[in-house]
């Protein structure tokens, strides 16, 4: 059977270009497989959050009868158990969720620890300002992380959608299909409390695989450690 992997990029309202330091090196280090990296409402249009799962699974329908893993990071965590919801299981489908969120209970424990990064945000931000003025706390190197976040073509109408995902809560979705589920977290994660993820994947038996050599993007500050971690959870030669 062939693998494809889709890579689901976080937001909403950022695209798929912070994917490439990892599928630029997957390119030049094997053929044997295929992948998609989509703009969230490159493929569907985006008007409320139910419409990402949507959009999902057309991908997910062109790559009928292929192995299928679903790289799901930070928000993107969030469409991918969205769509897990609404489906039956499929054989041949996993999950790998890296820096990951499931519920809205990420945020209080982020600003327990960034109280002052958050309290100081200036307001009337342009989405694109305000992940450059969380950069120290999405980027390990910040020369590198600027860079990478700079290049993105950011939609502040998607960012909106955000506001949509405050009650949602996958805990359930999580324990129903935790066989086909693996998390991916970093020790030196500053957005995102590693304990916030490593406390349910414990609660739920979930393999949880730590990288140590970066922030909330391990896949674009260090992609060989994350190409190699990603060859393990799936078995694939990469």
């Amino acid at each position: 059977m062939d693998t494809h992997f889709i890579f689901i990029h976080g937001g909403p309202g950022l695209d798929c270009s912070y994917w490439f330091p990892l599928t630029s090196l997957l390119e030049k280090r094997n053929k044997n497989f295929s992948y998609t990296a989509y703009t969230q409402g490159s493929v569907k249009d985006i008007k409320q959050f139910a419409d990402f799962k949507d959009e999902l699974q057309l991908i997910i329908d062109k790559n009928s009868g292929k192995k299928i893993y679903i790289i799901a990071h930070s928000f993107g965590a969030l469409i991918a158990l969205s769509w897990l919801k609404k489906i039956r299981p499929q054989r041949g489908v996993h999950l790998v969720l890296t820096n990951w969120v499931y519920n809205f209970e990420w945020l209080e424990k982020s600003y327990a620890k960034n109280q002052e990064t958050f309290d100081n945000e200036p307001v009337d931000m342009k989405l694109a300002e305000k992940y450059l003025y969380y950069l120290p706390l999405y980027f390990e190197n910040l020369e590198q992380g600027s860079i990478i976040l700079k290049n993105i073509q950011y939609s502040d109408r998607l960012s909106n959608i955000y506001s949509e995902t405050k009650t949602l809560n996958f805990e359930r979705v999580l324990e129903l299909n935790s066989s086909m589920i693996t998390s991916v977290s970093s020790t030196a994660e500053k957005l995102i409390d590693p304990d916030y993820i490593s406390e349910i994947c414990k609660k739920l038996n979930i393999k949880n695989y730590l990288i140590n050599s970066s922030s909330h993007f391990p896949f674009s500050e260090d992609p060989n450690t994350f190409i190699k971690l990603l060859s393990k959870i799936t078995g694939e030669k990469l």
